[in-house]
């Protein structure tokens, strides 16, 4: 049996996995729909997407940093890049 601290950081694993799946299948469907539709993108949300796709790599990587660290030293920083 789990305690309580093990048991929070169990809840929170869950929810990092939930956003991951989450985030993979919405760029999964936006792919597949782009392809469908043969959808072309301005150059400025070409740029956008791009910002958007460096952003969620900057999260997951600095997420899995702060896993291993244990902590939560990264932590705003992947607050400011959610933004």
């Amino acid at each position: 049996m789990l305690n309580e601290k093990d048991m929070a950081k169990k809840r929170a694993l869950v929810h990092v996995i939930t956003d991951l799946e989450r985030i993979a299948d919405l760029a999964e469907k936006i792919a597949e729909y782009v392809k469908h539709e043969q959808i072309v993108f301005s150059g400025k949300a070409k740029q956008e997407l791009e910002i958007f796709f460096n952003n969620a790599v900057q999260i997951y990587v600095a997420s899995a940093k702060s896993l291993k660290m244990k902590g939560s030293a990264l932590e705003v920083d992947v607050h400011e890049l959610e933004q």
